[in-house]
């Protein structure tokens, strides 16, 4: 039961962000506050204790059920190229190679970017969601080589680096064909 102490949330809550980002748990003094979860559009979300807004502890969990370990993460790295949906069900045969963790892998828009949210159009400097709905506007867009040493030729192949980096860094982080990571 939410209380409004100050005209400000308190106890039990669930709170709709604009991003349809869903918030349900605890609040104290509007903040989230003691236990909650963060249910994400994309079917991800985050377990966590809150301390006056703050972080206390918490877990990410993919869509997909990855869970990310802050301490010992080895998904996608240099020692192990596999993608998360290849550890669970084992690796295709010699000559059909898996592009994606999505298999088949989703179809990009051309010209345009995975993000790991969605795409980003450099025409529009604007980033949609799989579903074609707004997310954000994209802002200044520099092009980079990849840190990673090598350059790669698939435009979705990129898509392995992008979800390394994006679990590992955030959603802002993205990259494209070539290796090139994309600074949005």
């Amino acid at each position: 039961m939410i209380s409004l102490c100050s005209y400000r949330m308190e106890g039990e809550a669930e709170y709709i962000l604009p991003t349809e980002t869903r918030y349900v748990g605890e609040m104290k003094d509007g903040m989230f506050h003691g236990q909650g979860t963060l249910y994400f559009p994309n079917g991800s979300r985050y377990d966590a204790v809150w301390e006056k807004g703050l972080v206390v502890k918490g877990r990410y969990t993919f869509a997909d059920g990855l869970q990310y370990d802050g301490e010992n993460w080895h998904y996608c790295d240099g020692y192990d190229r596999r993608f998360y949906t290849e550890i669970c069900y084992g690796l295709k045969p010699a000559g059909i190679s898996q592009l994606t963790n999505m298999d088949p892998p989703r179809k990009i828009p051309k010209g345009c970017y995975d993000c790991g949210d969605g795409f980003y159009n450099p025409v529009t400097r604007i980033v949609k969601d799989y579903r074609n709905r707004f997310l954000r506007n994209a802002g200044m867009v520099i092009l980079t080589p990849c840190s990673t040493g090598f350059l790669l030729s698939h435009p979705h192949i990129g898509l392995c680096i992008c979800l390394t980096y994006t679990h590992a860094f955030g959603e802002k982080d993205a990259f494209a064909d070539k290796g090139q990571k994309l600074v949005i």
